[in-house]
Order: structure tokens, then sequence, then C-alpha cells
């Protein structure tokens, strides 16, 4: 007999074929492959399942135990092998003892289950109604055809137009181009963030902003509550509201500059190269979207679009898989590596999502490139003219006993703490106080939570 062990406090249910389960009120948003995200609003819990399950948890109600559930399941869609129908009851005791963890049970056999509550995440989409009108298809089009119009004017006059390091110090005062770097690049954060937030809100959906690290970078990044409850076309519209503001500030900025170049406007040549520096940071800013190793919104389309959670883990696995099995040849210690991962990937479901593996295994080294291009041509040059110009001007203001080159160089270095201080801060709050699980326990997980021991993929 099929049957499945659940543990609440003290008590210990037994999950079987006999048992009634309820569920709490699900949403349920159907994807164009045919599976469904299926989740509770109050704690924005979502999980993406195939239509089979989605089916299953829709004919628990509470009435009916699991063995009847499957056979009328078996009724609707016709399944006549005796072999898969106790295969089915099997995965769905499986399904029901995930479905617990995440908190979507309300009983089983009558006994209440502990639930989480969460706050409310609804927000009148009526109320905000006229934001939709700046996420709209045709307002994104505008946007993006302003950033192809700057792209246009760099490759039309690159020796120009194209961002480069001495971009950042605009002002003869090393002091002022870092601060207006510093609030610039602020500035665009927000925007972006508030992109994010903003159109969230034109859904119907609330957000929240919050600092974090990503690799040697400060970040701030959106969380968004219950978007899987919003159709996919919704979604991607949310994903790509922070990318086009940028694009936005890009272009814009470049059909300035190259107005004043033709003499359509007469800017002074201060705010000229103030805006080749918000260019520059406006660039980055784009550029970073484009670093797939990492799971920025560009990321969140190609996961969407695909349909393969996970994406980002499973293509980083094939990688190392990759590369352990080139050095297996010639040290044997990477060996047990290699059939490590066999192990992971010798199954159905990576079998399924192996030719959108392979594709986007390419980007992340794409990726990768583009990180350490950044890197060398701006990061390493910006901090280091900051740095240098710093210690010189207290060098040479101690020399000459000028307390105002004293001042100014230590404004240099300070500036340069204060965003690598916040750098470690977030670093070490990462590394001691948030609970990471290693990329393994995250696939085994993720093949639990999605699918079954058999048929992950039909």
């Amino acid at each position: 007999m099929q049957k499945s062990i659940i543990k609440q406090r003290e008590k210990k249910i037994i999950l079987s074929g006999n048992s009634i389960v309820e569920f709490l009120p699900l949403t349920r948003v159907q994807e164009p492959d045919g599976k469904y995200y299926v989740g509770r609003e109050e704690t924005s819990t979502y999980l993406h399942l195939k239509n089979k399950y989605a089916e299953i948890i829709r004919l628990c109600d509470g009435k009916r135990n699991l063995r009847e559930v499957i056979e009328l399941y078996i009724a609707y869609n016709g399944i006549k092998r005796e072999r898969r129908k106790k295969a089915l009851l099997g995965e769905t005791l499986l399904l029901i003892e995930q479905l617990v963890g995440y908190g979507f049970v309300r009983y089983i056999d009558n006994i209440k289950l502990m639930t989480k509550r969460g706050s409310d995440s609804k927000v009148s989409r009526r109320k905000y109604k006229f934001l939709s009108i700046f996420f709209s298809t045709p307002a994104m089009a505008f946007y993006f055809l302003i950033f192809l119009i700057g792209i246009a004017i760099t490759i039309n006059n690159p020796a120009k137009y194209i961002p480069r390091t001495r971009d950042v110090f605009w002002h003869h005062l090393l002091t002022i181009s870092l601060i207006t770097q510093l609030a610039v690049s602020l500035a665009l954060i927000f925007k972006h963030e508030l992109a994010h937030l903003l159109s969230a809100l034109a859904f119907g959906i609330k957000g929240e902003i919050y600092l974090s690290r990503r690799m040697l970078y400060l970040v701030a990044e959106t969380r968004l509550k219950d978007i899987y409850k919003l159709p996919r076309k919704e979604r991607i519209t949310i994903y790509l509201a922070g990318i086009a503001s940028d694009a936005i500030v890009y272009g814009f900025c470049l059909i300035l500059l190259h107005l004043d170049d033709v003499g359509v406007f007469d800017f002074s040549s201060l705010f000229a190269l103030f805006l080749k520096q918000v260019i520059l940071v406006s660039f980055i800013s784009i550029l970073w979207q484009f670093r797939f190793y990492m799971k920025t919104d560009i990321y969140a389309i190609f996961e969407d679009v695909s349909g393969c959670d996970e994406l980002l883990a499973l293509a980083k696995g094939k990688i190392k898989y990759r590369i352990y099995k080139l050095l297996s040849f010639f040290l044997s210690k990477f060996r047990s590596k290699v059939s490590h991962y066999k192990k992971l990937f010798g199954n159905e479901l990576y079998i399924e999502a192996k030719h959108i593996l392979s594709w986007y295994a390419l980007f992340v080294l794409a990726g990768i490139l583009i990180s350490i291009t950044q890197f060398i041509v701006y990061d390493v040059p910006i901090t280091f003219i900051a740095v240098k110009g710093g210690c010189l001007k207290i060098i040479l203001g101690f020399h000459n006993h000028l307390s105002s080159l004293i001042i100014e160089g230590n404004v240099i270095l300070l500036l340069q703490l204060i965003y690598w201080g916040l750098f470690i801060y977030v670093f070490v709050k990462d590394l001691f106080f948030v609970n990471k699980k290693k990329w393994d326990e995250n696939i085994i997980r993720w093949m639990k939570e999605i699918s079954s021991t058999k048929e992950v993929w039909e």
C-alpha cells in the first residue's frame, strides 16, 4: 500500500489513497505551454506544475479521497493502463507532501494543518489604471525606438559617442565628477526599480525594493509579490520595464548630445560633458542586464518564456559537467564529479530541457566575457584613477599646506569607502545571516516540487 507520513508538530499524519485532502484557496494561471502556476496569494508562494497535477489539485474538494480523485482524473483523460494508475497515485502522494510543506493544504482527514499567514498583497488595479498607459505595447515600443536611435547615432560616429572611461571625469574637479557619478548611479538604480514597481502596480500587484550584492557590486532589487498570478505577457512587461527605463535615458541623452553637435541646441561644454557621464552610467546599467550568469531581468524573461525553472542553475551545472569531463581525462580525481553530474542530468527532466540548456550555457559564457570586459575597460580604470587622484591631492595638500586639497582628497577616498563599505556589509550579511542552499540541493528540491520520480516530462 502506497502511503506517506507527514509530521505536524507532535502529530504524525498518514497520507494514503484513502486520505481526504482539502486545499486552501489557490490561484491557478495557465501558461501557453499548458502548464500552470498554482499558489497562494496570501503568502505569494507559487509552483510551476504540469497540467495533470493542477487538475488533480482542483479535483481535491475535501469530499473525495485521493483514490476517487485519481479515478475521476483517469475517467476524464481516458487512461487505461493499470500500472499508470498506480504510478499516478504515487506521484499524487509525493505532490501532496510537497504542497503541505508550502502551506497549500488546509485539512487531511479532517486534521487541520499549520499554514503560514501572509500580508495582503492585493492592489486595486482600477486605482492605478492610469499607469498602464506607460507600460502599454505602443509605449514600450516607443522607449526602445528611442534606444535604437541612440544606437544608430553611436554607430554613425563611434569615435565621438562610444562611452569611455574618461567620460566619468567630466569636471576639472575630481570630487565633483565622482559625486555626480554616484548621484547619477543611484538615480538610475532608483528609476530602474521604480519602473518595476509602477508596472507591477499597473497590473495590480505589490512589490518592495531591497539592497543586495551581485559579485563585486552593490545592487538594488525588486521583490514582486504574486507576479505569477499574472498572464505571461504582463509578467514580461514588468521584467522589461526596468530595462526600458534605462534604454530611454541612454537614447534620449545621445539624441540631445547629437542635436547639440549639429547646432540644434547650444549647450555649454560642461553640460555636454555631463551628458556623456550620464550616457556612460546608463550604458553600464544596460550592460548589466546581459550578465546571463546572474538572475537579471533578461534572465527572468528567458526563464519565463522557456518554461524551464532553474534554467540558470541547470546551465551552470552543464558547464561544470563539461569542464569536469575534460579535466577527468588528465586528473582522475574529477571522475567522481563527472559521475555525480551524470546522476543529476541523466533523467527525463534534463533530456526535455537539453536543447534550451545548450543555448543558455553559451549565453552564460558570453555573460562572463561581457563582465570581464567591463571590469577591465571601465571598473578598474575608474577606481584606479579615483583612488590615485585622491591620494595625490592629499600628498600635495600636505606638501603645499593647502587644506582644500587635503579635504578634497579625503572626500574622494570617502566616496570609494562608502561604496565598498556598503558592499562589504551586504556581503557579510549574505554570508552569515542568509541560509543559502547548495546548487545540488536546489536542483533536487526543484525536481521533487515540479515533477515526480517517474515520467518527469510528458
